[in-house]
């Protein structure tokens, strides 16, 4: 079936599929025209997805229950979701609470933030916040169960208080125009705003890998060719880099929130086996500024470089 037949079954839109699509979590074959051709297997599928989607399960969590239908994970949700319940039901004893006797002293006591994702936000306010948090905010979508993580979360406040960094221009003004289109950020971003692409490629078919690394050629060439050294995005990003190394980041913030995060830190592992299979492949490192470069002539392909 086509689209326009297909979402008239699931309740999606047509830019939920094509997400869906884009995320790995669906498989479409195209008829002999080049036309994509939704099977019962794709709408049943779709079906999952809306309704992993609807108990605010997240993409990567949704990839796995697809991938391997690990009932492991369906219990550890449903295990969450039974701890949150009850953390909501105290909020609203303590509000009702505070209703009645209006005692500040004793409602500071008694709540908490819900996720650590929620404190750190407060912590870090406005730009700083968005360009530091809104890469982490999908792993930290968790309470804080133990000393090693309270210790780690407490770097990170430490980290926070007594660092300065200087936000590249380009980042300020960015932020500008997305708070003015949405006041609630970051804390409102959207999950496909915070989705992060590179999810799908952290365990792939060797189909998905040479997919990947031919991305990476590409990229590797476009940002090495005399205009783009000087795009003020590339500009901001190396600046931002060498900033970041200069605080401290690499070496205090990121440790910090590997051991704060399980989620983050299966992320991160994955994707530090990913990035030392490619640079192998193909050869790739960063010099002193911060730009990835070839230690040779990267490999032709038959396909355009052209996206």
């Amino acid at each position: 079936m086509l689209l326009k037949e297909l979402i008239q079954q699931v309740d999606l839109s047509r830019r939920a599929v094509k997400y869906y699509e884009e995320q790995g979590l669906l498989k479409v074959e195209k008829d002999e025209n080049g036309y994509r051709n939704y099977s019962e297997e794709n709408l049943l599928t779709l079906k999952e997805i809306s309704a992993y989607r609807k108990l605010g399960i997240g993409i990567a969590d949704i990839r796995t229950l697809l991938k391997h239908e690990d009932r492991d994970l369906l219990e550890k949700i449903y295990e969450e979701k039974a701890a949150s319940l009850l953390e909501r039901k105290k909020e609203l004893d303590a509000l009702q609470k505070f209703l009645d006797n209006r005692n500040v002293e004793e409602l500071y006591s008694t709540v908490d933030y819900a996720t650590v994702g929620d404190a750190l936000l407060d912590m870090a306010p406005g730009c700083l916040g968005y360009v530091l948090l809104q890469h982490f905010l999908p792993y930290l979508d968790i309470p804080i169960t133990t000393k090693e993580q309270k210790e780690a979360y407490d770097r990170l406040l430490h980290f926070l208080n007594h660092t300065r960094i200087r936000i590249p221009l380009f980042y300020r003004l960015l932020w500008f125009f997305l708070k003015r289109e949405n006041p609630a950020l970051p804390s409102k971003l959207g999950e496909e705003a915070l989705a992060n692409p590179m999810e799908k490629y952290l365990n792939p078919t060797e189909e998905e890998y040479e997919a990947f690394k031919e991305q990476i050629k590409q990229a590797v060439s476009q940002r090495n060719r005399f205009p783009a050294r000087w795009n003020p995005l590339l500009h901001s990003q190396r600046t931002l880099m060498k900033r970041l190394k200069a605080a401290g980041y690499y070496d205090l913030f990121l440790p910090a929130m590997v051991e704060l995060s399980p989620k983050y830190r299966e992320y991160r592992d994955a994707l530090e086996r990913l990035n030392q299979r490619v640079t192998a492949d193909l050869g790739l490192y960063y010099d002193s500024g911060y730009r990835i470069l070839s230690k040779a002539p990267l490999p032709s392909s038959n396909s355009s470089t052209d996206q």
